[in-house]
């Protein structure tokens, strides 16, 4: 369970930097951004087997036992949420990435986060 943490906490980091940046709160080069939506796209791919079953019963967690029983719509979320992420790392290795397009691409992978957490995080 503390990898699948760990897994999750660089996500929120990743997304968290990223937002930053777009919304000018900090101001870093082109290698800041692309470094950060190709790390979310990395761990993206990480993350549906990074919940593997019976790891969530061992302390504290908010995943929600229905990942389990309800596997192939988790599945289905957190392969939605990987295709997103390598979208947004391809605009991102964009030599003058469009920021309006990076923008609106952060929503679609904020979308699968929210659609993810609604069902399956407490």
């Amino acid at each position: 369970m503390k990898y699948r943490q760990g897994v999750m906490r660089g996500v929120g980091g990743a997304m968290g930097n990223l937002s930053a940046m777009m919304k000018g709160d900090v101001k870093f080069g082109n290698n800041h951004l692309r470094a950060n939506a190709e790390s979310l796209a990395w761990l993206s791919s990480l993350s549906r087997e990074a919940f593997q079953e019976n790891t969530g019963t061992t302390g504290p967690t908010k995943s929600k036992a229905n990942i389990w029983s309800s596997w192939s719509d988790f599945a289905g979320k957190a392969q939605a949420f990987e295709i997103e992420a390598s979208k947004l790392a391809e605009l991102a290795r964009a030599p003058n990435p469009n920021m309006a397009a990076i923008g609106e691409q952060m929503k679609a992978v904020g979308g699968t986060c929210g659609a993810c957490h609604k069902d399956f995080r407490e």
